[in-house]
């Protein structure tokens, strides 16, 4: 038989699944997902799929350019599903009506840090309103960072905008002081409110200003299935006490089951996340966790330099196992390699005995990707472990 002169190599197929999922794993890859949907056809819905999954848009100019570019691309508007917007740059006329299937949205305003933010524009959504009550309905996920609201009214109006939110996040909210309204007719216009939300999932993170914490827990206690609460320490204006104490005195949450206090790794931090959870106690919660924060240098110096009668480490186990399903995760700051997590999971564990041995304290890095470019994170750390600390 005579040689095809057309000799080919054999052709090395990966398995469909690992192709499919090696471009799930580059979902935040955009040069990636556009490389696959330009040379593959057979990949490209996927991955088209994934590249407008998300997107961000920092300007007006940028919203009005995507609005046209979707005109002319039809195919594409069902596939976004979710976007990063600034409120005073977002336009949602006509772009909500581009987007059939949107069910996240990501209001931040950009460009303005920590000491910066009492400079921010006020967020205003009341010509927009009615837009969102009419294309607005999908949306599902609601997510608010560095914003700032005039008064508490406003507010209020802006959350009415997205009545059929189920899940909603919020960090560094700032409310004014200046209230144009009677209260009684704040307090009507609230509880009209709380009637048509059916929030489930709720988590104030960082720099949530007490008004706000107040408003959002009035309107969704009834509701709320699971719920992240941070004491506040960053600004002067809060008052952990007191902040615990508003959500302390709310007994009446029927629906919540899971409940994650997130507080810094300090004596101060836990002593009033001891009294919140000796106050806190709904019918049906079916799970509790206490996600610490800090680095690990700064635990090591805490623990060091702490009188070991004032580490309230004891006390707080205590108080949680009090709890069904009681959790203890410490996130230390930068990448950690998941063996090193291991190793301080059971030095650090020492401190909370009980949970460690149910497995229920674990250590958690905000990355692990890295940590090659990271060891000195781990190193420093043990040079500070070996440098004689008190260890139980």
């Amino acid at each position: 038989m005579a040689r095809n002169p057309y000799f080919q190599l054999p052709h090395l197929a990966l398995p469909w699944e690992v192709i499919e999922n090696v471009i799930e794993q580059s979902r935040n890859e955009s040069q990636v997902l556009y490389n696959v949907s330009t040379t593959c056809h057979q990949l490209r819905p996927r991955s088209l799929s994934l590249l407008v999954a998300r997107v961000k848009l920092k300007s007006e100019g940028k919203v009005l350019a995507f609005c046209d570019f979707l005109r002319g691309k039809p195919y594409l508007q069902p596939l976004v599903r979710s976007l990063v917007v600034s409120p005073t740059d977002f336009a949602p006329v006509p772009l909500l009506s581009l987007l059939p299937g949107l069910g996240d949205i990501v209001l931040i305003t950009h460009g303005y840090d920590d000491t910066r933010r009492e400079e921010r524009p006020t967020t205003c959504l009341n010509k927009s309103i009615p837009w969102y009550y009419k294309h607005g309905t999908r949306i599902e996920t609601l997510h608010l960072y560095n914003l700032s609201f005039s008064t508490c009214c406003a507010f209020s109006r802006m959350l009415s905008a997205f009545t059929c939110v189920k899940d909603l996040t919020g960090m560094d909210l700032l409310i004014g002081t200046k209230e144009g309204s009677h209260p009684l007719q704040i307090q009507g216009s609230n509880q009209r409110l709380a009637e048509r939300l059916a929030l489930r999932v709720l988590t104030l993170d960082w720099d949530v200003e007490e008004a706000a914490v107040d408003l959002l827990l009035d309107l969704t206690r009834s509701t709320v299935e699971r719920l992240l609460l941070t004491v506040q320490h960053s600004y002067k204006f809060v008052d952990p006490d007191a902040q615990l104490y508003s959500f302390s005195k709310a007994a009446d949450w029927k629906q919540l089951q899971f409940l994650t206090l997130k507080l810094l790794f300090e004596p101060e931090s836990m002593l009033a996340a001891i009294d919140f959870f000796d106050a806190f106690h709904p019918p049906h919660l079916q799970g509790v966790t206490c996600l610490l924060s800090s680095d690990l240098i700064s635990v090591l110096y805490c623990i060091n330099e702490t009188e070991e009668s004032e580490l309230p480490f004891q006390e707080l186990e205590q108080i949680l196992l009090g709890f069904a399903n009681p959790k203890i995760s410490l996130a230390v700051d930068g990448p950690l390699h998941p063996r090193r997590q291991r190793f301080w999971t059971q030095e650090l564990g020492q401190n909370f005995p009980t949970l460690l041995e149910r497995n229920a304290f674990v250590v958690t890095s905000s990355s692990s990707s890295e940590f090659r470019k990271h060891s000195a994170i781990h190193e420093n750390a043990i040079d500070c472990l070996l440098r004689g600390l008190r260890w139980p």
